[in-house]
């Protein structure tokens, strides 16, 4: 049978748009046939478009597809279909990944009015961060700019984080800025291995949730909260506080952040 390019592309489910533009790369076999000289294909032409469409389900490109149909070597072919899914199988993990990120997050939300102003002593697990703006830094140079972009791609499986060192407390002046993530996910991700990055270590710590309005001095009330907190039971901090943004909103222009709180603790 010939079926003209309407009906072909109907069967791949495109558009004729389409089929012409794969034509640019070799990839479309009809024959020109009438006085009009119109695009017909053939039941072969169809069986070579269809694995086009494989492929393009596959996530390759329009030139990788070409490069993939032109391929006569059944070895290359089987590396280069197995790199796609091992690709794949990456994607479908950072995906889920990210999905049970999006449930913690809206279990953290569901609860945050609970647990704000609430404390209780949990096991910090380790962690990796990296530590983009140290007291003194005025301007990030393009070098760190770059690491922040590396890191902001990997969100929400990262969070911006602030550091708040001892020497610093209780103010605002002094603190660090960062991402964090948990040991796990940094393993998948290959954050330990990038520059810069610090090993956060398991450890004991107050735990508590805070919100905050960025406009109006930052999370710093809210660890100032915590130091107070510490302070009236007796309980002595061990490491700088660290405070990681799980989620932001930004109501009538006024930007407000909810943040899980982490005070280290001396062991008893």
């Amino acid at each position: 049978m010939r079926y003209k390019i309407q009906e072909a592309a109907r069967m791949l489910g495109i558009s004729p748009q389409t089929l012409r533009f794969y034509e640019q790369y070799g990839i479309s076999v009809h024959e020109r046939v009438g006085d009009g000289q119109y695009r017909h294909y053939s039941d072969t032409s169809i069986d070579l478009l269809m694995s086009l469409r494989k492929c393009r389900n596959c996530g390759f490109t329009v030139a990788q597809t070409a490069e993939i149909i032109r391929q006569e070597d059944a070895a290359q072919l089987a590396l280069t279909l197995q790199g796609r899914a091992e690709e794949m199988e990456r994607q479908a993990e950072m995906q889920t990944r990210i999905a049970q990120s999006m449930r913690a997050a809206a279990e953290l939300m569901k609860r945050s009015e609970s647990l704000i102003g609430r404390y209780e002593v949990r096991k910090r697990p380790a962690g990796c961060a990296l530590i983009i703006k140290r007291p003194g830094t005025e301007r990030l140079d393009a070098h760190a700019m770059a690491r922040v972009a590396e890191w902001a791609e990997w969100m929400p499986l990262v969070r911006w984080m602030t550091r708040y060192p001892l020497e610093c407390l209780p103010g605002e002046a002094g603190t660090e800025k960062g991402f964090v993530t948990d040991e796990k996910t940094a393993a998948f991700l290959g954050a330990e291995c990038q520059e810069g990055a610090e090993r956060l270590p398991e450890c004991a710590c107050l735990y508590t949730v805070i919100r905050w309005h960025s406009a109006r001095g930052g999370p710093i009330a809210g660890v100032r909260e915590g130091l107070a907190y510490m302070g009236e039971n007796g309980i002595r901090l061990a490491g700088a506080p660290v405070v990681s943004t799980f989620w932001n909103v930004n109501v009538k222009d006024d930007p407000i952040s909810y943040g899980e709180c982490w005070f280290p603790i001396q062991n008893e």
